[in-house]
């Protein structure tokens, strides 16, 4: 028995709307670093697609203040950067990750408190 039917079959994929989440790990509020320190900033992230870039940033005005990169372009797949520490002095550093995901959504983490910098 022959079948001389045919179909047309459309799948239309859904867009990735779904931000990426981030947990920053430390430093994440009440560590004291001074200026030349070496210190490994570290995160964690995860995407329901994929992560495909990184980006960390230093508010030294606290949690509102503004934040300024330390580092662009880290691959989705790193969860540290080794930085330098860089002054001037504070009481109220934060660092803010930044994830971007294939789509063009960002999530992002800050300290849960801030951090001290030491000239």
């Amino acid at each position: 028995m022959e079948n001389d039917k045919s179909a047309n079959l459309t799948i239309e994929a859904l867009p990735d709307t779904q931000p990426p989440l981030v947990k920053v790990i430390s430093p994440n509020g009440g560590e004291i670093l001074k200026v030349g320190d070496w210190v490994t900033i570290m995160w964690k992230s995860l995407d329901n697609v994929e992560i495909v870039e990184h980006r960390v940033r230093i508010s030294r005005q606290g949690q509102n203040g503004t934040f300024a990169p330390i580092v662009k372009g880290l691959d989705g797949d790193d969860m540290s950067y080794d930085w330098q520490v860089t002054g001037p002095g504070t009481s109220k550093a934060v660092i803010q990750v930044v994830a971007f995901d294939a789509a063009g959504n960002r999530g992002f983490d800050n300290s849960d408190t801030p951090f001290i910098i030491q000239p």
